[in-house]
């Protein structure tokens, strides 16, 4: 099982936000954890490299099992740890290696190309709330169900 941690980081109204050239979606960015690191380190390592800028003090929003279902099977699963922050140092790059950097006003991930569960995810998160989900994707990531429990 691989984990994955990522970070909501958000400034007044508006998320920053990832596009990966695979798919031209949009993401949190984030990314797999190295071997013994904490959730913690990785989601603060992952945004640094792929924005520019370090968070201050992410808190953990939710805690998701991603499962991909091939005919009736599962196929892979691993574990998300979404983070959000408010305070960052420095400042987030246009362009990076992993894509394309931009500042999303909140209401428009309701049209933006993602993952149907990022998008479920990124409505529901508040600053005071935690969740657990569990998202099941066909392997070309179309969402099949999903549960989100507010913790």
């Amino acid at each position: 099982m691989q984990r994955v941690t990522n970070c909501v980081i958000c400034k007044q109204d508006k998320i920053l936000l990832l596009k990966k050239p695979r798919r031209g979606w949009w993401y949190s960015p984030g990314g797999k954890m190295e071997e013994e690191e904490s959730v913690l380190q990785a989601v603060v390592r992952e945004v640094e490299e792929e924005t520019g800028i370090k968070v201050i003090a992410p808190k953990v929003k939710a805690i998701s099992t991603i499962l991909i279902e091939d005919q009736g099977k599962i196929a892979d699963e691993w574990m998300l740890f979404t983070f959000f922050a408010r305070e960052w140092e420095g400042e987030p790059n246009v362009v990076t290696e992993e894509g394309e950097l931009k500042w999303h006003p909140l209401h428009s991930i309701e049209t933006l190309p993602m993952p149907e569960g990022d998008r479920l995810l990124l409505k529901e998160i508040k600053e005071d709330s935690v969740f657990v989900c569990r998202f099941i994707y066909t392997p070309e990531y179309q969402l099949l169900s999903y549960d989100m429990k507010l913790c």
